[in-house]
């Protein structure tokens, strides 16, 4: 991706409207995510015109029709992607990652394995003709269509919100320089430098080629056999931010870039340094160096991206490859959707949200710590409260009112009818939780511009605003997690019990799952109370632990959660609803309908 022209950058930056910098601090991390979401619609645009041009090519449109030949193709295709992420992982220009445990590797071998053939399989099952011709059926209506209003809405934040950024087109820059920093991030070079000249009248002064950014430099680490002199500027006539680096024979000196965005290079492209040999002979100078883009915080806005196609993806795959589920997924979905008690929900989480940020949190200082955490616990219980609701709506209410039994008098299984009920309980509460999301990272990026003016001691930078709000994004996706495990057990609840009976057992169910782990690690208890310990114990090892989802110390500690916790909480949260909706299909399948 080359790096966008002069013109058109120039044109960027005349777009700005001159505001306050603490707005400016708070609206540059909320328009990453516009652009994000920018990025986002026209990827989806840009997959459907590439799904719609193979569809119509002989042999691929009507492949996914073909079981045996799907198969086939899908099988080789995932051995492909598998054994070409590993090619491309294992090289070293690519990936400069610090080792990760055994336990990590095989969970990263077994995520890449089932995402290669997750991606295999809806590769052929989207390439078909009736994918392709779905798609603005699919997006137009049920589940998709408030996430696609969310979308747009973010996007025309982005777009408008370019006038108010200062420099957007060094964002873009940065953006574009990515891919180049993969392989030119770390590099190390060795010069030899001469003996110092015997000429008293020599100038002992000698320069050493380089070739990087200043804005993109974080770190430089220096080592020589010799006693050197290293300096950012010549000698005799030092910058105002130069810097002199004393060099100890075998002992490395390393100069790391700091938050105040000052550095010690007068030029933008740094060509040379400037060495004085303080030893008795020649030296070897060996300078490594560690780069990155100049804004590496516009990275979330792929990532974003890559959010809004996965969604946008995964539903038209679910569609395209289980219809019936399908359709009683969207029946769910949108009827609760339309129910006035959703609507409620939302309003009061979104007016709670806003609320928290000018509620002072009494917690001495970290006021942003606080609402994080309440903002986690408030989705938490709205998004389980919602799955409870739904399921004994849409399931409970339905059985005991033979409206299922009418269903299943179609061509739906019963199967079918959980696993669909599950899903679009599953869609419509995700939904929720990022629409609530959203707000709190809205919320979360303004609170330093708040508590700045309320006296707390900031060096308010839109970086610090969007570092906040970057660490809320996994608290929120262990939220989710831990609402869908709660709703396949409120799913299974369902086929039984209905909404009350149903709200106290998961409540009861929820409670537990986050005091349990607790108790049974207590030393104190563990002396005075072994029974509480055995019960402890038995309750986490039937109930959820649903400890693993909270982030509290992680919040408390200014920690960002790994992604590799994040893919073992996803493992554990698919085998524990798959569990439970094993349950619900044991309870579900000799139930008397009629």
């Amino acid at each position: 991706m080359a790096v966008p022209p002069l013109f058109l950058a120039n044109w960027l930056d005349s777009l700005h409207i001159d505001i306050k910098d603490e707005l400016v601090s708070a609206l540059t991390p909320i328009w990453i995510l516009g652009i994000g979401a920018l990025m986002g619609l026209v990827l989806c645009g840009l997959i459907w015109a590439l799904m719609f041009g193979l569809s119509r090519i002989p042999g691929l449109g009507n492949l996914a029709a073909n079981k045996q030949a799907s198969r086939i193709v899908s099988a080789v295709l995932a051995v492909l992607i598998f054994v070409g992420t590993l090619v491309w992982w294992f090289q070293p220009s690519a990936n400069a990652a610090a080792p990760i445990s055994v336990f990590d590797g095989i969970l990263l071998l077994g995520g890449l394995a089932v995402a290669s053939w997750v991606i295999a399989i809806g590769a052929v099952t989207l390439v078909s003709a009736r994918a392709a011709n779905e798609t603005w059926e699919t997006v137009t209506e049920g589940v998709l269509a408030p996430f696609g209003v969310v979308v747009v809405v973010m996007a025309v934040v982005g777009v408008l919100g370019t006038v108010f950024v200062r420099k957007p087109s060094e964002m873009v820059e940065s953006l574009s320089r990515w891919p180049a920093m993969v392989s030119e991030g770390t590099a190390t070079h060795s010069f030899e430098i001469a003996a110092p000249s015997l000429d008293l009248n020599a100038s002992l002064e000698q320069e050493v080629p380089t070739n990087f950014r200043r804005d993109e430099v974080r770190q430089l680490t220096f080592e020589a056999n010799q006693h050197l002199k290293v300096s950012t500027a010549p000698f005799n006539k030092p910058g105002a931010t130069s810097i002199t680096i004393d060099l100890t024979p075998g002992e490395p000196t390393v100069w790391r870039r700091d938050g105040s965005g000052v550095t010690p290079f007068a030029e933008r492209n740094v060509s040379k340094f400037y060495v004085k040999n303080m030893g008795t002979g020649p030296a070897k100078l060996t300078v490594s160096r560690f780069s990155t883009i100049a804004n590496p915080e516009i990275k979330a806005a792929p990532i974003v991206a890559i959010c809004v196609v996965g969604i946008f993806l995964l539903y038209l795959l679910q569609r395209t490859a289980m219809p019936k589920l399908t359709a009683v997924t969207l029946a769910t979905a949108k009827t609760d959707f339309a129910q006035p008690v959703y609507g409620l929900v939302m309003a009061i989480g979104v007016f709670a949200l806003l609320i928290f940020v000018i509620v002072p949190m009494n917690s001495f200082g970290n006021d942003i710590k606080g609402l994080k955490n309440a903002g986690f616990s408030l989705i938490a219980v709205l998004g389980l409260f919602t799955a409870i609701w739904s399921a004994s709506t849409s399931l409970a209410e339905e059985i005991d009112g033979k409206t299922a039994l009418t269903v299943l008098s179609k061509p739906v299984s019963r199967l079918d009818f959980i696993l669909g009920k599950f899903s679009g309980i599953a869609w419509s509460t995700l939904f929720m939780c990022t629409v609530l999301g959203l707000v709190l990272l809205l919320g979360v990026a303004y609170k330093p511009v708040y508590d700045e003016r309320e006296g707390a001691d900031y060096t308010l930078t839109w970086q610090l605003c969007f570092h906040e709000m970057a660490s809320t994004v996994p608290g929120l996706v262990l939220v989710y997690l831990q609402v869908v495990v709660m709703t396949a057990i409120s799913v299974a609840i369902s086929t039984r019990l209905p909404f009350i009976p149903n709200l106290l057992i998961c409540f009861t169910i929820w409670a537990l799952g986050h005091l349990t782990p607790q108790l049974a690690q207590s030393q104190v208890v563990a002396e005075q109370l072994p029974p509480i310990i055995f019960f402890s114990k038995l309750i986490a090892t039937v109930f959820p632990v649903l400890d693993h989802f909270d982030v509290q110390a992680s919040v408390a500690g200014g920690r960002i959660v790994p992604l590799v916790y994040l893919g073992w909480c996803f493992v554990y949260a698919a085998i524990y609803s798959t569990i439970a909706m094993l349950l619900a299909l044991t309870l579900f399948e000799d139930r008397d309908l009629a």
